[in-house]
Order: C-alpha cells, then sequence, then structure tokens
C-alpha cells in the first residue's frame, strides 16, 4: 500500500488547491465559510449557527504570523464553546480507509484573547479543548485529544497539557515536558502558538472488536498512541467527525481563542507507511536560536523512531526507564538483549538536509550527542555519524565491554582500564575538517579524573549536509547493552557543579502511562541530554519553555537553554571541577557554562572576619578563571549569585559564630562576582549574572551534607530569568543582559547587606 490524499484544502487558488475549493480563500473581500470547502456544525445541527464559525482573520505579524509550513491567506479564530468543523464529505470516508489508517491534521493555535495575567489570565487547570471527538450514540467512543489549560504563580508561562479522553485501550501518553503537577508547569505547548496537529485512526474489522488503534502527533512528533480501543463504526457521520474539531464539548477555557488554518489534509495511511508518513520540520528552533536543533528520543515508537535492523538480538519497541535513582536518574534507554554473535542497528533520521532555514550550527560547529551508551556484556557497543551519502562513516566511536577500551575513527584513545559495566555519554563537536570526541561515564558518581575526557579528531566532514547517526552492537556472550536519545545542538550548555538546582533530583511515578519530573526546569521539555540529575526522553519541536520568548508576557531571561552535558555531582565542589573537568573542556568551543551557586561545597567554617573574607576572594577568584576559559574556548557563562544563607532553615553544620560566617560566604562571594569577572579581558557578551537575592530571601533555602537547596526551586528558575532579564537596564549591563568590562579594570561593588 501507500499513503494517498483523500481530501485537502489549502485555502489558496488553484492549482495549489488540489482537493478543495476552486478558487482561494479571500479574507477580508467577501469569503464566506460555505465556499472554505469545510464542513461547519459536524453531524449537529445545533453548532451550525454562524457564530459557531468563527472569523476569518488575515495573516498578519507577532502570533498572526505564517507559519512556514501554513497555506492561503489566513486562520479561523472562534471563541464559541461548541465549535465544530469536518474538513472532509462523508462520501469519502469508507471501513476499507479506516481499517487502513485514516489521518486527518490542520494547523491550529490557543490564542490568549486578552493581556496575560500570572496564575490568572488564562485561568489555570480549566477548560477543555477537544479534537477528534467521535463519540456516537449507539457506537462505541473513538476518544478525543484534549487540551487543559495550566497558569501558575510566580511567572511561569502559561501553557496547555496534553491528555486522551473516553478510550477503552491501553494508552501511552508521552507528555514531552513531563508535566506532573500545577507547581511544576512545564507542560508540552505555548499559547499564541502555531502547531501543526496530526491524528490517525485505525478501526478494527468487526464490532466489539478491541483491536484498533490510534495516534497523535504535534509538530510531527508523536506526543499519543493508544492500542486495543474499539473503533469499529459503520455510520460515515460517525467516521468524518473524526476529522475535525470540536472546542469545549463541556466548557472552553475562558479568555482563550481556538485558532485552526491550512493545510487542512485527510489521508489513508496504512501501518506500513507510517514510517515515511512526515519529516519533522525543526526550522522554528533554528530561527529562535535554541540550543535544541535535533531530537529523536528512545520512548517514540512511530515517526523517525530508532530501528533494530539486523541481526538477532531482541528489543522493545519503546525505551524505558533506566532509574528513578542513581548519579543521572530518569533517562530512558532501549534495552537490547542478544547471545553471542547477535548483532544490532538502531539508525536514527538524517541530522541535516544543508538548508540554512534549520541549520544545527552555530559559530561554524554543531554538537552531536548520544546520551546514553551501555555495555553489559562482553561485546562492543558503537556510535556513528555519516556523511549525506549514508555510506562513509563520519565520526565511528566504539565502547570495547571485552577489552575495557575506547576507539574513534581508528585510533585507540583509551587502551584499557575502561570503567567496566558502566554507562556512557558521547558528544562529538563536529567543524569542517576536525571534530572532538568528549566521552562522559554517567554512572560515576565523582568529579575525579577520566570521569570526562575529551580528544580532537580529524574528520572527512568538509560542511553542508550530514547524513543519518547510527548506533550498533555486536555481542560476543550473552547480556544485554543499551542506548539512549540522539540529539543535536548549536552549543553545548554544561551544567555546574553540585546539587544547588534542587533538593529533589527527580519527582514522581516512574514510567509507566505518566512520568516524573525534576523539582526545577530551566528548559521545560527542551531538556535533550540533561538537566542536571536528570534527562527526560521526550521534545516536540518548538514546544514549550517555561519562560517565553514573546515580549510582553512575563520575562524572557534565557530561554531555550538545554542541558546537553551534566558536569554537576551532588556533594562535589568547584575546586574539583576546575581541577578534573575543566582541563578536558577547554578542547571543547561554543560551550555555555550554567554556573548555579557552586560555592557552599568549598566553603569551610573561618575564625575571623578577614579569613571569611580570604575564602570569598579565593572562590570568587576560581570563578573568573571560569570567565577566562569562557573567552579562550569563544563560550558564555550564566552564574546564579550565592545567597546569604546565615538563616537558612536547616543548620546542619552548626550555629556557632565560625559557621554563621560560613554561610555568609556565598554572598560575600556574589558580591564580588562582578568586578572580578568583569575584569577579564574579552569579557564582552559572554557573562550574565543573576542576583536571585533581590527576590529570594535566605530563610527559603538550606544546607545539607551535599550543598545548598532552594526550598522552593520552581520559583528560584522565574527569579533567575527575571535577574537575566531585567539586567538588560542594569549600569555595568550591556542592552543584551551580559557584563559590561570595567572601564577601568574594576566596577565597583555594590552595597549587600552582608
Amino acid at each position: 500500500m501507500a499513503i494517498t490524499s483523500i481530501w485537502k484544502i489549502t485555502g489558496d487558488a488553484s492549482p495549489n488547491n488540489f482537493d478543495g475549493p476552486a478558487a482561494g480563500w479571500s479574507v477580508g473581500s467577501g469569503t464566506t465559510f460555505a465556499n472554505t470547502g469545510l464542513r461547519f456544525g459536524g453531524d449537529g445541527a445545533a453548532y451550525a449557527s454562524a457564530g459557531n464559525k468563527g472569523t476569518l482573520i488575515a495573516w498578519g505579524t507577532g502570533k498572526n504570523a505564517k507559519p512556514s509550513w501554513a497555506t492561503g491567506p489566513g486562520f479561523i479564530e472562534t471563541s464559541s464553546t461548541n465549535l465544530s468543523f469536518e474538513a472532509v464529505d462523508d462520501a469519502l470516508i469508507t471501513r476499507a480507509i479506516c481499517e487502513d489508517g485514516l489521518e486527518f491534521s490542520c494547523g491550529i493555535q490557543f490564542s490568549i484573547e486578552s493581556a496575560y495575567v500570572t496564575g490568572t489570565t488564562p485561568p489555570d487547570n480549566t477548560g477543555v479543548i477537544a479534537i477528534h471527538s467521535g463519540s456516537g450514540s449507539t457506537e462505541p467512543t473513538t476518544g478525543h485529544f484534549r487540551m487543559l489549560s495550566h497558569n501558575v504563580a510566580p511567572g511561569w508561562t502559561p501553557s496547555l497539557s496534553i491528555e486522551q479522553g473516553v478510550f477503552t485501550g491501553t494508552g501511552r501518553r508521552i507528555f514531552p515536558a513531563l508535566g506532573g503537577a500545577a507547581t511544576s508547569p512545564a507542560w508540552p505547548l505555548d499559547f499564541n502558538k502555531w502547531y501543526k496537529f496530526r491524528a490517525r485512526v485505525r478501526s478494527a474489522t468487526i464490532d466489539a472488536d478491541p483491536t484498533g488503534d490510534v495516534q497523535y502527533w504535534i509538530n510531527d512528533q508523536l506526543v499519543a498512541t493508544f492500542t486495543g480501543v474499539d473503533t469499529y463504526y459503520t455510520d460515515p457521520t460517525r467516521l468524518v467527525t473524526f476529522c475535525g474539531l470540536l472546542n469545549g464539548y463541556t466548557s472552553a477555557i475562558s479568555g482563550v481563542r481556538v485558532r485552526h488554518c491550512g493545510p487542512y489534509q485527510v489521508r489513508r495511511v496504512p501501518v506500513a507507511d507510517l514510517q515515511s508518513s512526515g519529516t519533522i520540520d525543526w526550522t522554528p528552533n533554528t530561527t529562535a536560536g535554541r540550543d535544541l536543533r535535533r531530537f529523536w528520543p528512545v520512548v517514540w515508537n512511530g515517526l523517525g523512531s530508532p530501528s533494530l535492523m539486523t541481526g538477532a538480538a531482541t528489543s522493545p519497541a519503546l525505551g524505558e526507564l533506566n532509574s528513578i535513582g542513581g548519579v543521572q536518574p530518569g533517562r530512558y534507554v532501549r534495552i537490547i538483549n542478544g547471545s553471542a554473535g547477535n548483532g544490532f542497528s538502531s539508525q536514527f533520521p538524517d541530522v541535516w538536509g544543508g538548508s540554512p532555514g534549520d541549520s544545527p550550527f552555530q559559530g561554524g560547529r554543531t554538537f552531536i550527542n548520544f546520551g546514553d551508551l551501555c555495555c553489559k556484556s562482553l561485546g562492543t557497543i558503537s556510535a556513528a555519524i555519516y556523511a549525506a551519502d549514508n555510506v562513509t562513516k563520519l565520526i565511528d566511536c566504539t565502547i570495547d565491554g571485552t577489552a575495557n577500551s575506547f576507539t574513534a575513527n581508528g585510533s585507540t584513545l583509551v587502551a584499557s582500564g575502561l570503567a567496566a559495566s558502566s554507562r556512557w555519554q558521547i558528544i562529538v563537536q563536529l567543524s569542517a575538517g576536525s571534530a572532538v570526541i568528549l566521552l562522559q561515564n554517567v554512572t560515576s558518581n565523582a568529579i575525579a579524573a577520566n570521569v570526562i575526557r575529551t580528544w580532537p579528531i580529524s574528520c572527512a566532514y568538509t560542511g553542508g549536509a550530514i547524513g543519518k547517526t547510527e548506533i550498533y552492537g555486536t555481542f560476543v556472550a550473552p547480556g544485554y547493552m543499551g542506548h539512549g536519545d540522539v540529539s543535536v545542538h548549536s552549543k553545548l550548555t554544561v551544567a555546574m557543579t553540585d546539587s544547588y538546582a534542587s533538593a529533589e533530583a527527580f519527582m514522581g511515578a516512574p514510567m509507566t502511562t505518566t512520568y516524573g519530573m525534576p523539582a526545577i526546569q530551566c528548559n521545560a521539555n527542551h531538556l535533550g541530554g540533561y538537566f542536571l540529575q536528570l534527562a527526560c526522553g521526550e521534545c516536540i519541536p518548538d514546544g514549550h519553555d517555561p519562560l517565553p520568548y514573546e515580549a510582553g508576557i512575563g520575562v524572557s531571561g534565557v530561554p531555550g537553554i538545554t542541558i546537553g552535558l551534566n558536569a554537576a555531582r551532588s556533594g562535589f565542589q568547584l575546586s574539583q571541577a576546575e581541577t578534573y573537568f575543566w582541563p578536558e573542556l577547554r578542547r571543547m568551543r561554543g560551550m555555555r557554562f550554567l554556573m548555579l551557586m557552586g560555592d557552599v561545597n568549598d566553603t569551610t567554617a573561618t575564625t575571623t572576619d578577614d579569613l571569611m573574607i580570604a575564602q570569598a576572594n579565593t572562590l570568587a577568584e576560581r570563578k573568573k578563571r571560569l570567565v577566562e576559559m569562557a573567552v579562550e574556548t569563544d563560550s558564555e557563562v550564566l552564574f546564579i549569585k550565592g545567597i546569604n544563607l546565615q538563616n537558612t532553615g536547616v543548620m546542619s553544620d552548626g550555629t556557632d559564630a565560625n559557621n554563621v560566617r560560613r554561610r555568609i560566604t556565598p554572598a560575600m562571594v556574589g558580591a564580588l562576582l562582578e568586578s572580578k569577572t568583569s575584569s577579564v579581558r574579552g569579557v564582552s557578551g559572554r557573562v550574565k549574572i543573576a542576583d536571585v537575592a533581590r527576590r529570594q530571601n535566605d530563610t527559603v533555602a538550606f544546607i545539607g551534607p551535599d550543598g545548598v537547596h532552594p526550598t522552593n526551586s520552581n520559583n528560584l528558575v522565574f527569579y533567575a530569568h527575571a535577574e537575566w532579564d531585567q539586567s538588560k537596564t542594569r549600569s555595568g549591563y550591556a542592552s543584551d543582559g551580559t557584563l559590561s568590562p570595567a572601564a577601568s579594570g574594576n566596577l565597583k561593588l555594590r552595597n549587600r547587606n552582608i
């Protein structure tokens, strides 16, 4: 079989509009809903009034701007409850089509009607937008894909969660942001942003037979799949309701208008053609300047998923949660079992076709991240990057579980002694004519020698398009191997240095139908690699960040950060990172160091004020050296200043005067930070500093045996971004929020109550 088009409405004039009305839409010039090609009112006359059809609006700017994939001269907007439309006539849909697979797609946006107000507009956790409600009075319910609104203080971007309703089958919902609670708002979709929506239903062949399945995609990423569904229908009026939208089937989201646009398309997509049924568009991430440029998660079973290509090794279709504990928990891994002689190959889509619009490069560099490789077997597991011909290997790295060695492009980089039965991350910094290989032991809980290692190597890449990536292996004895996600980054963000980010590295249930999430999410679903001690395995291109890009809605801060490398270890010190990690990272270029305080584990109780000041100066000098390394390596640093911990809620290190000095020291380091770093030659445009003490008092953190933890880490993220954003208007900072060089080599210290 092959994919066939049943009906398509673009809104463009013929011949572009090859399946819809002959004349294109003419927004504002008398176009009526009768000639849009859409069927309003659906199967119920109660929905047929003009007010429920909405308004035709021409493309414009801002949230009205036309996406690159959209068609027609405009879009339709409605605020009515029980809006209903269908995109195809009953007579065109048959049982045979549905038993193969009926697919519908269109563009959709959830627009905030009035001014955004934190925690109020749009309202939190209220209202429902249902897409594809196929319920009938006498026949089974196909179900619907629905959105719920979320908006919580202190200023998170309002967003929408994805849910699935009224299904009798087995559901697997992939929440790309791992949202789990209103206090940790990291839901998948933004308001005021266009998304491509796509859905497919495959019907059972006989009545009351639960063998049907349904899939839903956002921006061509599969976000939900349901199997064992009773989707048998005989009435065409019930079948075509799957190809449309129903707004607010119980109550619409207050203050939100639903928008939809072309192309509206109905297709016949058999199971065998799912793999080729669409291509993910990463252009919005490139246009917005986000770190994350590609992401292929192993929990995704559908379009573009890894495929076991060769050999007798066996693997489930989906990855599984490796653990919720350990050094870097929450990471998804595809476990592959095999016996001697078995092999496997998981191949991912091409990295880049060569178009500037979705380029993964910045400054002539891109970073390709193989998130997790494990070889708990005698044998080898390899990660490869191919040239555009998908035959020539540009990079080929191998971990040998028998010899405990590591090779790249035929060169032996570690001859022996590689930690056995460990999990590894490989990051390739790729430039024309050269590459740097980074190998991190993600099983190790230490900042120590050989945990992170780098090597410059030569490669055959000369620029232009990049082909597929592949993870493959060979067993020489029974056991298992595994691999995680593959992601591509324009800039490598490195999280440092301890667990100040959160008291809990992982929250929520293990991988079932819903997943846990970290207590702090600086980059929401854009977690292509790690966020400190957690990485998740889902991402929608152009999906939700907790802080917006649009001016006038909260703060902008530093959106789009994707943690590519977690160089943090709970309880460890920045001084240790300087000894063991910085020399390795100096071989890389184009990094962004995310420095979250990082002082307490280097502090000690001091007996005099002079010793306290000397210690603070030592720590500030170390951070200055981090900035010097950033200048040397064409990189950046994002600092969150230390705070005065004198009144912290937990005093595990004692309340005597000497330890009180210790708790004051991080604030002193923060007070010195601007003057120290602004004197670095070449600092312009490279450093941002967030002084969260302006907004977060010292009673909302505590000192534990492994460092400092805020008691409300969600607020901390907001405070940090707000401070980064407001630095744009402060003395000593440039208009982009970065620290300005000191005119005379130093900036005067600001007054601090320390």
